[in-house]
């Protein structure tokens, strides 16, 4: 029976040699299964509001989470999560904390970071 540590690792595994529709890497931060403030850096040209659904997209995954379950216990349902996730629908703060409590993070935990000049 594999361990809960394997199996964040697989999926986060799994998660990371995944693109998005606009072709940005998804990315963990590089910290395994526990998220930090900021899990995610921002793409220079990429709004927060997708920045922040790449995060809740690989926070979902490593709890082996669909869109659809997710939405069930934060009330935004299957297309309200899909949408956010795309940075098609921008997040309010409600939202958000409602997603990262369903997680078990912080909103702050899902929240970008800025990107560097030059890096």
């Amino acid at each position: 029976m594999p361990t809960m540590s394997g199996m964040v690792t697989g999926a986060m595994r799994y998660v990371n040699n995944k693109t998005t529709q606009r072709g940005n890497k998804v990315v963990d931060g590089g910290n395994g299964s526990r998220q930090t403030s900021g899990m995610v850096k921002r793409n220079e040209g990429e709004t927060v509001s997708e920045a922040v659904g790449r995060s809740v997209k690989v926070a979902r995954a490593v709890k082996g989470w669909t869109q659809a379950e997710l939405g069930e216990k934060c009330g935004l349902g299957l297309a309200g999560i899909s949408r956010r996730e795309r940075g098609e629908t921008p997040w309010t703060i409600e939202d958000l904390a409602k997603c990262a409590a369903a997680l078990g993070l912080t909103a702050r935990d899902l929240v970008p970071q800025e990107p560097q000049p030059g890096a």
